[in-house]
């Protein structure tokens, strides 16, 4: 398996093209450009598993799809053909895994960044067993292993037919499977559609 790393520098530098890009009257203020900073090295930082300054720039590009503009069945169908590296249509378990984790990783950090204003009280991401949670990036890290590994294992339970359980699935299959029950399981796959947030003034 070929993995394509990203080094902290280089995904700094995009991440500085990016924020710097906008110009005229809809520039971001100085406070608004550190605070979408801190919360994309934080991003970085959730993904960087092994803590050696690189990121698999694959599930990272899949991640940040959330934070794109675009239709949510759009961004779930490109980030199954990206992940998707024997060209087949088809995931095993582990690759549903990353698929799903790519975007819970990018959805925990920005909704739990403490430069958003919000009741961290109320806040359920930050809660587990109702005792709050160490809120840094391994432990955000650690959450959706876990909770991706658990969804993977659902859409595999749920969208087998006949006598035994699939070991790929393609995407029509996840997405069968997700619309008929597993949007029940993981209801945070519908905040790829921006429109789903809820943004205070």
């Amino acid at each position: 398996t070929i993995v394509y790393q990203l080094e902290k520098g280089d995904f700094d530098s995009a991440m500085r093209s990016i924020i710097g890009s906008g110009r005229g009257k809809n520039d971001m203020s100085i406070e608004t450009q550190r605070a979408l900073s801190d919360i994309l090295a934080f991003v970085f930082r959730a993904f960087d598993r092994e803590n050696n300054g690189k990121v698999d720039a694959t599930e990272v590009a899949c991640g940040f799809t959330v934070l794109c503009d675009g239709k949510k069945s759009d961004k779930l169908e490109y980030a199954f053909e990206v992940l998707d590296i024997n060209n087949n249509g088809r995931l095993n378990r582990m690759q549903v895994s990353n698929y799903l984790r790519s975007f819970l990783t990018v959805l925990v950090c920005v909704t739990t960044s403490s430069h958003l204003v919000c009741n961290i009280s109320e806040d359920s991401f930050l809660h587990m067993n109702g005792k709050p949670c160490n809120g840094d990036a391994g432990t955000i890290s650690n959450a959706a292993d876990k909770g991706s590994t658990w969804a993977a294992g659902q859409a595999f339970k749920g969208s087998y037919s006949g006598r035994k359980e699939r070991d790929h699935l393609n995407f029509d299959e996840f997405a069968e499977w997700y619309t008929r029950k597993g949007y029940s399981s993981i209801p945070w796959l519908e905040l790829l559609d921006l429109k789903k947030w809820v943004i205070t003034e």
